[in-house]
Formats: structure tokens, C-alpha cells, sequence
């Protein structure tokens, strides 16, 4: 017991003895030196700047105090003085300038200053009232003196600053604009209610994004940079000092930086007043929201929360086989509800939420114009990660259009980019309209399909299907995976007039999904929805039955999901239905779809129920 007494105690001496020194090591450490291992290495590791909180934690009041006694020394400076000019440096005024609120403090200032080893150089600044509201100073070439320069303020760069006296050669002047740009690094503001900050950025200003945290460079599905068809996205941990996107129902803190291809403004300008438009508070569940913008390096940046993976990379690499049970199906269930509400949102955007009985002109109608898996984005469930579910996102918004008029969202053809696979026949066929709000029923209803299609067989399904699809597409002159195509049917005048029609094997396929030993009452009123009011060609022919909206493909989804939430039997019991065409079973609809195709290549094939083969053409 004695011994082992002593050699606790031993232990606790030397713990002691330890803690002391290390304070004694901290205290010798100088204030220049603890400023340099305080810089925060960007993401790139190229740069380094000081994170907002640190400033303010070591240089205070007793810090500046001792840091100028050691300088100006007892004999120079009496106690109170010193004093006084710490407590100038820490101090933070607010006051105004030009309407805008400011804070003057010098601890910025100070912190260069003492970096450049010109310490006591504060004294001049605090005299002239340069402080930090100031920075950046700017580089002005001296006249009649090549690669010589004055710093001089942004607002009068035409007058010398007496702060920098014959004391300060070019070597001090370079360092001091330089390291200046390591205290200036952006805080990033969530705006109010519809409302997105913009920040001007000058090319030297040092972004505090940092690295990503060691949890993501272990996921076997996180992609940290990736190109896409309006902009090139790459993620970013932002400093914590350094935003407040704190606490906005989302727990990974990482972000996706979105770097536009154009750099014309008015698109840019375009694309965020859209978004800002959705950027609520409380926001959307199913809509992305827009954090911040700003430009820099003549390039437009918007800042979102990071998703872990698009629709289609969930489907591919997240959850490729997906089990059947019923907490899946409702979150299927749940989440293409959501969506759909996010696009009712956009097709009648209401401009004010004040009035009790909204009015006409409170009303916009829009289209997204671009749906399809790669611009749904996935967000897991910090809290339930095992069972690979959360919420999903539509963003994009890069195509969208809102008008005052219900007609006005629709936008000509010939202005209008498509993604190939989801597009929709409209594109393609004359005389059926511009492209608004019933072209996203088009690829909305190709989304289900394929969520549907993943439930059923998971990853391997969807790419079977997809394949299936594939045929030369005239409309961007290579193979494509349009859920439709194009035909020419001879008119009775002897003309010829192209139509469009849902792909045989489309069709065959859908028929095969409601066979399915899989398939349920749920699945088989999502696939009667998705082919009966979304997968339709829209023609000249005012009788013929069109698309449904959204606001009643919503319903739609309440009423499947509460009965999913209700009727454990209606989402999961198999309930396979076999005569899905007439009464033909799905093998009897297959052979007679590839009949179809075959009398489309035959020159002397004739269908059995339809016109002759040289009455139609494949396109």
C-alpha cells in the first residue's frame, strides 16, 4: 500500500510538474509566434487566414498592455497611457458610414502590425484614426516610381496616408498589404425571409473554407467535386466563425460551392432571384435553399448545404437494393409527395403568405423546367444513417421561368434546353404548344417511373430499364433514353405528319412492373397515375385527355401515402395485377408491342388493329 501510494503521488508531481512548464514554454512563446500558429490553412492549403473568434481571443486589453510595455518600456510611457491605447485597440464603436453600420477597432491593425515586427507603428494609426473599418488598404503605384507603392484608403485613393512615415520602406509596405488580406476573410449571413446576401468579392480576399471533415474521406459514396450542365459544384467545410447557417434542419454542416459555367450576370441574377423566391423561413422541406452568393475572380459562386448524393447516385451507389418493408414504402411514398408539393409551389408561387384570402395578383405561375433524378438532391438522416432514408431536395433551378400570367410561363421551344432522356415529345412536335408547366408533369412522371422501378428491383432494374430504352434520337442525333418516339403517319390528303407515342417497350414495361410479385395496390396506383395522368402525349386535338397539374397529382399522393400509413396490406401485401390491357395478360401486351415495331421497319407488315406499315414511318 505504501508503495503504491507513493507512486501515485509521484505520478501527480510529475503531472504538475509538466503543466507547469508547458505554461512556462506558452508564456515565452511571443505574441507574434502565437499569432502564426493561430492562421487556419484553407481547404486548398495554399493560404491562410485567421478565423473570426481567434482575433478577439488573443488579442485583448492585458495582451496589448504587456505587448506595448515590452516596446515602448517603463521610462517612456507611464502605466495609464499604455493602458489607454489598449484599451483604443480592443475597443469596438459602432457608428455609421453612408448608411452602413460599422465598428471601429484596431485590433486588426494591431495584429499586422505586430506580424511585420512594426509593433509600435499602432501609435500613428490610432492618431490618424485608420482602423480596421479601413481595410483593405490599396496598393497605389507612386508616380514616376516603378514597382513603388503607397497604401492609401479605398475611398480617397488619391491622398497619402501620414500613418506610414519615411520609416516604412517597400518590403514593410508589401508584408502590410499582404498579410492584411488574412484578417478580412468573410463572415457568410443567411438572409431574412426570401431574401439572399450578396458578397462582392475582391480576387484577394481569402475564403474561409476549410477542409472536409475525416468522416467524409472514409464514405464510399461522397463525391467532393463534381460538373454538371449549368456549373461545376465542389464541397467546403465553412470555417464555424464564419457563417451563421447554424441550425436550419440540416445537422452536416459541410457545404456545395456551385460555380456557374457562364459568367453573364443577368443569368446569374436570374438563377438567384428564382431561388431567393423559395429561400423561406421556415424553408421548404423539398425544396433546396439558397444560403449566399458572391463573385469573385469575374465568376458568380451560390452557396447550399451539401447533399450526400443525387437522386440517381442514391439509387446507384447509396441504396442500390432497397427492401420492401413498409417504413421504405412510405418514405417512397412520403417523399414523392414532398416533391410534388415543391413543384406546386413553383407552378402557382404565392407572392405573400399576409393575406387570409389570397388574391389574383398575389398569385405567379412558373415551371422548373429541368426535373429529373440528377437534380433531386438526397440529404441523409443524421439520426437514423443505417436506414439510408431523408429528405429530397429539388434544385436547379437554372431553366425555371415565373410570370404574372398562366400562359407567360411557358417559354418558346427554340430558347429551351432539355436533358435528352427526360424530355418530353412536346420539344420535338409542331403546333403542341411552348413548354410551361405540363412539361414538368412529362418528366415528373418519368421520375416516379424510375422510382418505382428502383422499389421493385433496385439499381439493377433501373439501369435495365434505361438500356431498354435506348434508340437513335433525331433530336440531338445520337442514342437517347426518351421515354417516347417520334413516327410519321401518312394523313388522308397523302401527307405525311409526325406524331409521337409512348415506346412500346415503355409501355411493356410498365405492364411488366404491375406483374410483378412485387408490385402492391400502392405501386399499382402509382403506376395508374403515372401512365394515365403524367406519361401523356399532349396533341392538337382539344378532347383529348392531357396531363394532370400538379395540385391534383398531389392529392393524389396524400390520399396513396395516408392509406401506406393506415393499410399495412395496401403498402406491402404483393397484389400483382396480370390483365393489364384489355385483358391481354403482360406477355400478350409484349408480343403485340413488338409486333408493332416490327410493322413500323416492314415495308409489307400491316398491324392488326391499326394502319398499314406504309402508313407509318418510324422517325
Amino acid at each position: 500500500m505504501y508503495r503504491k501510494s507513493r507512486k501515485t503521488k509521484s505520478k501527480k508531481s510529475t503531472s504538475s510538474v509538466q503543466s507547469r512548464t508547458g505554461e512556462r514554454r506558452s508564456a515565452k512563446r511571443t505574441l507574434q509566434e502565437r499569432l502564426f500558429q493561430a492562421l487556419q490553412p484553407t481547404h486548398q492549403g495554399k493560404k491562410e487566414f485567421f478565423p473570426r473568434n481567434v482575433l478577439s481571443t488573443i488579442i485583448t486589453e492585458k495582451c496589448v498592455y504587456e505587448e506595448l510595455s515590452k516596446h515602448l518600456g517603463a521610462d517612456a510611457h507611464n502605466k495609464k497611457e499604455i493602458a489607454e491605447y489598449a484599451r483604443k485597440i480592443c475597443e469596438e464603436i459602432e457608428y455609421e458610414d453612408h448608411g452602413n453600420q460599422k465598428i471601429k477597432c484596431f485590433r486588426k491593425i494591431f495584429v499586422i502590425l505586430v506580424l511585420i515586427e512594426k509593433t509600435l507603428e499602432i501609435i500613428k494609426f490610432l492618431e490618424r484614426d485608420v482602423n480596421d473599418s479601413d481595410l483593405p488598404l490599396e496598393k497605389v503605384e507612386r508616380p514616376h516610381e516603378k514597382g513603388s507603392y503607397d497604401l492609401r484608403l479605398s475611398r480617397n485613393p488619391a491622398k497619402r496616408l501620414k500613418c506610414f512615415s519615411k520609416t516604412w520602406n517597400q518590403l514593410h509596405l508589401r508584408n502590410f498589404e499582404m498579410y492584411q488580406w488574412m484578417t478580412l476573410s468573410p463572415f457568410f449571413v443567411k438572409g431574412g425571409h426570401k431574401d439572399v446576401k450578396h458578397y462582392p468579392l475582391q480576387d484577394q480576399v481569402i475564403l474561409p473554407f476549410i477542409s472536409a471533415s475525416k468522416r467524409d474521406r472514409t464514405s464510399t459514396y461522397k463525391t467532393l467535386e463534381f460538373e454538371g450542365g449549368f456549373g461545376r459544384v465542389f464541397k467546403v467545410d465553412i470555417h464555424p466563425d464564419h457563417h451563421n447557417f447554424h441550425g436550419l434542419n440540416i445537422k452536416n454542416q459541410s457545404f456545395a460551392i456551385k460555380c456557374l459555367h457562364s459568367r453573364d450576370k443577368e443569368r446569374f441574377k436570374k438563377e438567384v432571384e428564382m431561388l431567393k423566391k423559395f429561400s423561406t423561413i421556415p424553408p421548404h422541406d423539398h425544396l433546396i435553399s439558397l444560403l449566399a452568393t458572391y463573385e469573385q475572380f469575374k465568376s458568380y459562386f451560390l452557396i447550399f448545404h451539401w447533399a450526400e448524393a443525387d437522386l440517381q447516385r442514391y439509387w446507384r451507389e447509396v441504396n442500390p437494393t432497397p427492401s420492401m418493408e413498409r417504413e421504405t414504402v412510405i418514405w417512397v411514398a412520403k417523399q414523392c409527395k414532398g416533391v410534388a408539393d415543391g413543384i406546386v409551389k413553383i407552378h402557382q408561387y404565392r407572392t405573400s403568405s399576409s393575406r387570409l384570402q389570397p388574391q389574383p395578383q398575389d398569385v405567379i405561375f412558373g415551371h422548373h423546367g429541368d426535373i429529373k433524378p440528377e437534380n433531386v438532391l438526397w440529404f441523409p438522416d443524421p439520426d437514423h444513417e443505417q436506414t439510408k432514408r431523408g429528405a429530397l431536395k429539388l434544385s436547379d433551378f437554372g431553366l425555371a421561368e415565373l410570370s404574372m400570367h398562366q400562359t407567360m410561363s411557358m417559354k418558346a421551344k427554340s430558347n429551351f434546353a432539355t436533358s435528352p432522356p427526360y424530355r418530353a415529345p412536346e420539344v420535338d412536335l409542331e403546333g403542341t404548344g411552348a413548354i410551361g408547366r405540363s412539361y414538368d408533369m412529362w418528366t415528373l412522371g418519368c421520375l416516379y417511373l424510375e422510382f418505382i422501378t428502383w422499389l421493385i428491383g433496385g439499381w439493377e432494374l433501373v439501369d435495365s430499364f434505361a438500356f431498354k430504352r435506348m434508340a437513335h434520337d433525331p433530336y440531338v442525333g445520337h442514342d437517347t433514353r426518351t421515354f417516347f418516339r417520334l413516327v410519321k403517319i401518312r394523313q388522308a390528303d397523302g401527307k405525311w405528319k409526325r406524331v409521337a407515342e409512348i415506346k412500346p417497350v415503355v409501355t411493356t414495361f410498365i405492364n411488366e412492373l404491375y406483374a410483378d410479385k412485387s408490385c402492391t395496390k400502392f405501386l399499382r396506383d402509382f403506376l395508374d397515375m403515372v401512365k394515365d395522368d403524367l406519361l401523356v402525349i399532349k396533341t392538337q386535338d382539344r378532347e383529348t385527355r392531357g396531363r394532370k397539374t400538379c395540385q391534383e397529382v398531389h392529392k393524389k399522393l396524400v390520399d396513396m401515402l395516408k392509406n401506406c400509413e393506415d393499410d399495412r396490406g395496401y403498402a406491402c401485401d404483393p397484389a400483382p395485377r396480370l390483365n393489364v390491357v384489355d385483358g391481354e395478360t403482360s406477355e400478350g401486351h409484349r408480343r403485340r408491342c413488338y409486333q408493332l415495331v416490327d410493322s413500323i421497319d416492314s415495308p409489307t407488315a400491316t398491324s392488326s388493329d391499326g394502319p398499314g406499315a406504309s402508313d407509318i414511318k418510324q422517325f
